[in-house]
């Protein structure tokens, strides 16, 4: 049978906080640290007793990635186990439609109340209750979209002017491409040479490790890496987005020239890499030379 929404004041209600950050690029887990100490708040002003903390960090709601946490939460709701879910905000739950309304089925099954500290009670059992919250969730929904339309606006118009995009530091370049890492830009500029001359990813890589150079986080270079790596277009000053090509703002690694060689050299280094004895031929070349 289904739990009743309405009990005696002075019955303690179950209750579980569910907590959930879009981005955490730190892995901290502060976002989500903040959202169930208000929560706390919210349930010992409210006399609840707290029974289960959930939380899924780093996930998104509208993007539709699985969230283990809040499918638990859904269970918990549908078994009876809980009576009440703790939320900073509605949005925090979902940013779907579809999943707003496996909550309000899951919320009359089992007969749960939903409280959050900033929209206040979420009141699903009443037509009127879950209108609100359809609108909400639309609302959410619209942020979330209107956000990802500014930010790519936003990349498109650095792209067009040739700015970072963000990411990680590049090979060769200072943090945020602000200038050429000249002692890194040489190494690239020795592999890409390499290749140029016929030299297979995996042999640059071999010998980038017996000369104890390693990537720009310390690790050893594989065929995979140095491959990823050449075959950067800002190497040549050349910002890609939605396959179009800008002009960088910061000076180039490889000349455009030397670009032009690169690539077609990967092409012919690519047909060319099934055939037997090209590594151990071009590694032995290469190490008596230097």
């Amino acid at each position: 049978m289904r739990a009743s929404n309405h009990q005696p004041d002075n019955i303690i209600r179950s209750a579980a906080i569910y907590a959930r950050i879009s981005s955490d690029k730190t892995g901290a887990g502060l976002g989500v640290e903040r959202q169930e100490a208000d929560c706390r708040e919210l349930a010992e002003r409210l006399g609840y007793r707290v029974t289960h903390v959930l939380k899924d960090n780093d996930i998104s709601a509208y993007s539709g990635k699985p969230r283990p946490s809040y499918q638990r939460l859904l269970e918990l709701m549908q078994n009876g186990e809980i009576e009440v879910v703790l939320a900073w905000h509605t949005d925090r739950l979902h940013r779907s439609m579809v999943e707003l309304e496996n909550y309000v089925t899951a919320s009359e099954r089992g007969g749960v109340t939903t409280h959050t500290v900033k929209a206040g009670p979420v009141d699903l059992s009443t037509p009127s209750g879950r209108l609100v919250a359809r609108q909400l969730g639309a609302v959410a929904r619209y942020e979330v979209e209107h956000m990802i339309e500014r930010q790519r606006a936003a990349k498109l118009d650095a792209a067009r002017q040739g700015k970072y995009l963000g990411g990680q530091r590049p090979f060769g370049f200072e943090p945020q491409r602000v200038g050429i890492r000249e002692d890194e830009a040489e190494i690239l500029r020795d592999m890409a040479r390499r290749v140029i001359d016929g030299y297979s990813f995996r042999t640059v890589a071999v010998d980038l490790n017996r000369r104890g150079i390693t990537t720009q986080h310390g690790k050893t270079w594989t065929a995979l890496k140095v491959r990823n790596l050449l075959i950067r277009p800002i190497n040549a000053g050349i910002v890609l987005h939605q396959d179009v090509e800008y002009e960088a703002q910061t000076p180039a690694i490889l000349t455009r020239d030397e670009w032009t060689q690169l690539n077609a050299a990967i092409r012919e280094n690519r047909q060319r890499s099934s055939h037997p004895g090209t590594f151990r031929v071009h590694l032995r070349g290469w190490c008596t030379s230097r």
